[in-house]
């Protein structure tokens, strides 16, 4: 009967609105923390200052944040789309929608390892120490950093942090997929490992360098 389909119809789309409410909560919530950290990252490295004594057309330190917050975000639509063609391409069911969500949530682990990285920039001594093996290992290193090598560069951020977004990313990929988490953990190791030597060898060109000895 109409009145039946209708009546059943309406839990339905009742249920869909609250969904995609929160998603759009959560998503400008994401892109919120992370324009309040790339901001903050622009401001202590004296961006404003640099661009306010450069003879360039003035951009808002405000508005690269946006710029660098959408960069980001178009980032991690492409790690989505690389895990939904590989695991799709074996046969294995893949919600993209439902993955993009989950490594967005996870990309606020990043932010925090980039504030706590300031934090032990600032602070030096034991506090960069302690820091080093859950945000980065660069802080052990010494000297300024422009001095750092291509690889220090490429993996200097390698830490517990590092490892929590590796392992978590496995797993959104274990719940998708249907696979074993130990299978999904290599294929997210080795991406991420890929992109780190892609990372080191493009830092060593740009530099005038090969990367290959």
């Amino acid at each position: 009967m109409p009145h039946a389909q209708t009546w059943n119809n309406a839990p339905t789309t009742s249920r869909r609105f609250p969904a995609a409410l929160q998603a759009t909560l959560g998503f400008t919530a994401i892109a919120l923390v992370w324009w309040l950290t790339t901001r903050q990252q622009f401001m202590a490295a004296g961006l404003d200052e640099a661009l306010a004594g450069a003879d360039v057309p003035q951009v808002p330190v405000t508005l690269l944040a946006f710029s660098s917050v959408a960069g980001r975000f178009t980032g991690l639509v492409l790690e989505a789309a690389f895990y939904l063609a590989w695991w799709r391409s074996w046969g294995a069911p893949f919600r993209f929608g439902r993955f993009f969500a989950w490594i967005a949530g996870l990309s606020l682990i990043d932010a925090w390892a980039l504030g706590l990285r300031s934090i032990a920039r600032d602070q030096g001594g034991d506090v960069a120490v302690w820091l080093a093996p859950l945000v980065g290992i660069d802080l052990l290193r010494d000297g300024a950093p422009g001095s750092a090598s291509s690889i220090q560069l490429a993996f200097g951020t390698l830490g517990l942090t590092t490892l929590a977004r590796i392992g978590f990313t496995a797993y959104a990929q274990a719940r998708e997929t249907r696979r074993g988490l130990a299978v999904t953990l290599v294929v997210t190791s080795v991406v991420w490992l890929a992109c780190r030597v892609v990372t080191w060898w493009t830092l060593d060109l740009a530099r005038g360098a090969s990367p290959m000895p």
